[in-house]
């Protein structure tokens, strides 16, 4: 458990580090919900207020910077990765297969660079424990 988490800090950190280096802009839907936690709301257009929330929070600790919007959905892939581990090694009861099923859903989720899909994969995921 403790070696997982290490080392989905450590992608964590990666792709946080490799995201600034690159300079890549915002995707549209990250600006779209930037946009929403300047004005915030009990519910928007097509989706419910949480990313907008998250945002705000973000952004209000680390400052209005890119770096901060993507903060929000790579820290929701690292913790859906972890949640996905604690529910196979409760269902399962074997190290090995929750090992690779934090990896292969960490890997999954981290092509999304989607705070929308990876927040509502982790909170689908708390809801399962």
């Amino acid at each position: 458990m403790k070696k997982f988490i290490i080392f989905i800090i450590t992608l964590f950190i990666a792709k946080i580090y490799i995201l600034n280096a690159l300079n890549i802009d915002l995707f549209y839907d990250e600006t779209y919900y930037y946009y929403w936690s300047k004005h915030l709301n009990f519910g928007y257009y097509s989706k419910p207020p949480m990313i907008a929330y998250v945002i705000y929070i973000f952004t209000h600790i680390f400052g209005n910077s890119e770096l901060a919007i993507r903060l929000t959905s790579n820290l929701f892939y690292s913790l859906t990765a972890v949640i996905i581990y604690l529910i196979a090694k409760e269902t399962f009861k074997k190290e090995k297969i929750a090992l690779l099923s934090g990896l292969i859903t960490w890997h999954i989720v981290f092509k999304f660079n989607n705070i929308y899909r990876c927040s509502a994969l982790f909170f689908l995921g708390c809801n399962s424990i």
